[in-house]
């Protein structure tokens, strides 16, 4: 992590490039994990979320692809006004971004935000940072970015025909690991026999030195020596019973809130899951 003077994004994204030419430069592929709102345009933001006195709109700051810039990637050189012409949701460069294979995991909405809500990760769990935070408007405007600039055929094709960007739901990962693993692997080229299925829990040593919230958001993982199945299939999920269990382990006011946080989302869930291996 660089530290806190020189924590830009440009910094930070000049670290990833020199990582990234390291691990290609030993011929092994790099999979990577980021929350997408985290790395969002402020101006995307603002579709979902317009602007107000107490958040006023922030121009997206200006990230240079240096290897771009250095090589000409596509027969061009990069120059400053190519930053203006950024088409992507992210802050990141287009020159990068297209050259990701994107996985978008998903979780239907009325399991995952009370679980998050149950973290209580912020002082207000129902602010607009949490409301961001559960979104899957990011998610979907990512994906179509994808199926418009580069892969351009995605949306035409049959759901069982595997193809980038990915859409893998967690409760699929989990009740029916083989497939969805096997379908991951089989299209990046990635060796199924590296797959770790079993594991320790996570040592009371390393939890102690863990932020309290960390292990909060982690306690099932840290526990776990396996996959957990869930038992659940996505299709049975009903907003309306889940809500009930929300009366009872939170009271109905909370279990109101979260149900219109749910309701708020589940269009994009649901345009998504449509894509969803």
């Amino acid at each position: 992590m660089p530290d806190a003077d020189n924590a830009t994004y440009q910094n930070s994204f000049n670290k990833l490039q020199q990582y990234l030419a390291e691990i290609e430069h030993e011929g092994k592929t790099i999979f990577f994990k980021e929350h997408g709102f985290m790395m969002l345009d402020p101006g995307v933001f603002t579709t979902e979320f317009p602007p107000s006195d107490s958040r006023p709109q922030r121009p997206c700051p200006k990230v240079v692809d240096q290897t771009a810039h250095d090589s000409g990637k596509d027969g061009d050189s990069i120059s400053g006004s190519d930053i203006v012409q950024k088409t992507n949701p992210s802050v990141l460069p287009d020159t990068f971004i297209r050259t990701l294979s994107p996985i978008i995991q998903i979780r239907h909405p009325a399991i995952s935000i009370p679980s998050y809500y149950r973290t209580k990760a912020l002082s207000d769990m129902f602010s607009l940072d949490y409301l961001a935070g559960t979104s899957y408007a990011w998610s979907r405007i990512t994906f179509d970015w994808f199926c418009e600039h580069v892969y351009t055929h995605r949306k035409d094709t049959p759901r069982e025909n595997i193809s980038w960007p990915l859409v893998v739901d967690g409760d699929d990962l989990v009740n029916d690991n083989e497939r969805v693993i096997s379908a991951i692997c089989s299209l990046a080229e990635l060796d199924m026999n590296g797959i770790i299925k079993a594991w320790d829990p996570t040592s009371e040593e390393i939890k102690k030195k863990q932020p309290e919230m960390l292990q909060r958001f982690m306690s099932t993982l840290q526990a776990s020596t396996g996959i957990i199945k869930s038992g659940r299939k996505v299709e049975d999920i009903s907003v309306d019973k889940e809500a009930e269990k929300w009366i009872e382990e939170f009271g109905s006011e909370v279990a109101n809130r979260l149900k219109e946080t749910v309701e708020a989302t589940m269009d994009h869930y649901l345009y998504l899951a449509q894509f969803r291996i």
